[in-house]
């Protein structure tokens, strides 16, 4: 054997392809390979912008010693989790009931049909902190397997029943009914009362480390400004991380995570996933937030999102890669996390007016001490580095020193080693980039339209790429698959997608559809929620089921992976760091508004009251669709006529009022169901539960009109 990584596509296995470990793919050869031998399988689960992961790799798999003994008494796989979640969620889920905890590097170690039997995370090349050394690890894993494969064997088949059982229990949420499964109303306070309960005193849900909280945040802002005190809450958590360490002031986006209770210093790595979740979030609160200087803060934290997209993520094909690494390379070869980002008193002082009110307004934290908590700037030593953060919400005298500052800083970034791209595409996390720049395109609009414009521009280019290369059809034409991930515009080899890349997806397109008002898109993103509901949706005696792979698992998932869940396909119901594919679907299902669709749409839903009483921000998409529901259907919006500006600035009030905008079908706006006026004045019809209102002939008319739907 040897390692086979060289010519592979992922970004994350080929950091690996250099190293003396004879590393495999993960597939049914590596599983055979290690029964022939009669040897246990160590699997190591990473992702190409992992800080840990590439300490690991130096520490351990650069080591020849290391190394040896692998290869001698293991098949040892390598796995890039953003290509393969379906193989990380099986095994975090092994990890995490044998560790209490998770993360990335995973490396787990496997009996030769997949089922695991011991897990960790990170392990030091010495023993530290209660940690055995790697080396130690195989090596007691190793004598055990010699001299114990009895009990090996035992507690593997224990480990696969006990997965079994929590996957049929997170399964079984969606039969979670409760006798007040009817009122939206009392589900969505009760879950905003738990929510605030559980706010962090520093901002945020928990403790360090500090993510920022998806699920919630899509709930809240679905919400919008409907329920009494929502507002309060949402402002607050965006607001502490616009000003946080979180957010690259300089050149836009948001880090992965922050490290300390303060905010202050990042985990520097930035993904797409998160950003994609983040933009829409700012982009509505900049209407919405109560403080103007909040609106003012969290428009602009948008708009530099939109432009840090273009200047980082952008591929040549027109999607967005996924991730930039936490690591930055030097000239030397050293790897150092967050190398890019950090800035000294000195540097400060030489490029920008820092005697003025930079002064208090910046503040850092220590990478190497992130114990210390905030420090200016002014009180540091000249060449100690730190993260850059904001004080306070700037007033009109900052943002003029800020204004100043930015470019010349961001200039004199891009001078230093920047760290390196994964340029994989993800269908899921690019449909909800699109749909966040698509609804960021009208609510951006404004006496500048620049930033609007290129919303709508990288949107549409993104999904047509996304139509044309991760969209396959059979010979007829007709059965639709979505590829999950693309390199360098193709999808050789590629594999089917879950759940959330259909559902993502058709997501995204709805959007497109929605800020083009062109229907062509809508009938794509109806195309894969068909191909959806047929491939992962499935009823047996009048029980709706759904699967994250198709509705033959063996079509779909490995072996192994069926093997390590004692031959149980999986579901996801709660959401993390992404929303589920069943939230995603419940969502998109809910948008397109069909009689066909509510008995699944209805069980994808069943666990929100479950959940809002218990764990709301683990809910926060399907909590979200739940509230667009509640009156029925969702809230319709068909615009016909009138000139762009009256379109966008409908569409704006819509998407404030958590309305949905549908094209208009007909090619001819001047007849058919939702005609235009008679000189082609704009004309707006509010549909729900499938039947329309007499149409509105101002924008302000259907602002009013909603502004009184939301208080029944």
């Amino acid at each position: 054997m040897s390692n086979q990584l060289g010519g592979a596509a992922s970004s994350y296995l080929r950091q690996h392809a250099h190293q003396p470990v004879h590393w495999q793919v993960f597939g049914d050869d590596a599983f055979e390979e290690a029964e022939r031998r009669d040897v246990p399988i160590f699997l190591s689960v990473g992702y190409a912008a992992c800080h840990w992961c590439h300490v690991m790799a130096h520490e351990t798999f650069d080591d020849p010693a290391i190394a040896e003994f692998l290869n001698q008494n293991f098949v040892s796989i390598k796995v890039d989790r953003e290509e393969r979640p379906d193989v990380d969620s099986v095994y975090m889920a092994a990890t995490q009931l044998l560790t209490g905890q998770g993360g990335w590097p995973m490396s787990v170690f496997l009996m030769p049909d997949g089922r695991a039997f011991h897990a960790g995370t990170y392990f030091p090349p010495e023993p530290r902190q209660g940690l055995p050394s790697f080396r130690q690890l195989i090596q007691g894993v190793h004598d055990t397997w010699v001299t114990n494969r009895e009990g090996v064997e035992q507690f593997a088949g224990q480990l696969a029943q006990r997965l079994e059982q929590v996957n049929d229990a997170e399964a079984q949420l969606s039969n979670r009914v409760t006798e007040d499964s009817t009122d939206a109303d009392k589900t969505m306070h009760l879950a905003l009362n738990v929510l605030t309960r559980q706010e962090a005193r520093t901002g945020g849900f928990g403790e360090a480390p500090k993510f920022p909280p998806h699920s919630a945040l899509e709930f809240l802002t679905a919400l919008g400004s409907t329920v009494e005190g929502d507002r309060t809450l949402l402002d607050r958590t965006l607001r502490v991380m616009a000003l946080s360490g979180l957010h690259d002031h300089v050149a836009g986006g948001f880090a992965r995570y922050c490290v300390d209770e303060q905010w202050l210093v990042p985990h520097f790595e930035k993904m797409l996933y998160d950003n994609a979740q983040l933009l829409r979030h700012y982009a509505h609160a900049s209407h919405l937030a109560s403080d103007p200087a909040d609106r003012e803060l969290f428009k602009r934290t948008a708009q530099l999102m939109v432009r840090w997209l273009v200047d980082e993520l952008l591929t040549p094909e027109g999607a967005f890669a996924s991730s930039l690494d936490a690591d930055t390379v030097l000239e030397n070869g050293e790897h150092h996390e967050g190398a890019t980002y950090v800035w000294t008193r000195a540097e400060l002082e030489h490029l920008t007016d820092f005697n003025g009110a930079l002064k208090t307004l910046l503040v850092g934290g220590s990478v190497h001490a992130p114990q210390r908590g905030s420090m200016t700037f002014a009180d540091t030593p000249d060449n100690e580095e730190l993260t850059l953060a904001f004080s306070r919400v700037p007033e009109d005298q900052d943002w003029s020193a800020w204004d100043q500052a930015r470019p010349v800083l961001e200039q004199n970034r891009a001078k230093r080693p920047q760290p390196s791209r994964d340029d994989k595409v993800v269908a899921s996390w690019n449909g909800l980039m699109v749909r966040s720049l698509a609804e960021t395109s009208d609510l951006l609009d404004g006496e500048n339209t620049e930033h609007a414009e290129l919303a709508r521009t990288l949107a549409i280019n993104a999904a047509t790429f996304l139509w044309k290369t991760h969209i396959a059809k059979d010979t007829n034409n007709q059965e639709l698959t979505v590829l999950r991930v693309s390199y360098n515009g193709a999808t050789d080899n590629a594999r089917e997608g879950l759940l959330e890349d259909y559902a993502g997806l058709a997501l995204g397109l709805q959007a497109v559809a929605a800020v083009t008002n062109d229907h062509s898109w809508t009938e794509k993103a109806n195309e894969i929620l068909d191909a959806s509901l047929e491939k992962f949706v499935s009823t047996n005696q009048g029980t709706t089921l759904v699967r994250d792979s198709t509705q033959d698992p063996h079509a779909t998932a490995d072996q192994a992976v069926l093997n390590a869940r004692n031959g149980s396909s999986g579901v996801v119901i709660l959401e993390d760091a992404t929303p589920s594919g069943t939230a995603l679907l419940a969502l998109a299902l809910a948008q397109r508004a069909r009689p066909a669709d509510e008995a699944t749409l209805a069980h994808l839903l069943n666990h929100t009251d479950f959940v809002a009483a218990r764990a709301p921000g683990s809910a926060g998409m399907a909590l979200a669709a739940r509230w667009k529901t509640r009156g029925g259907t969702v809230r319709e919006i068909h615009i016909a006529g009138g000139s762009e500006g009256e379109r966008r600035a409908a569409r704006r009030v819509a998407l404030l009022a958590g309305a949905v905008i549908t094209p208009t079908p007909s090619t001819d706006a001047t007849r058919g169901e939702y005609a235009a006026g008679p000189a082609g004045d704009v004309r707006i019809y509010i549909c729900q539960n499938y039947s329309c209102m007499a149409p509105l002939i101002t924008v302000q008319e259907l602002t009013t009109q909603l502004q009184k739907l939301g208080e029944r």
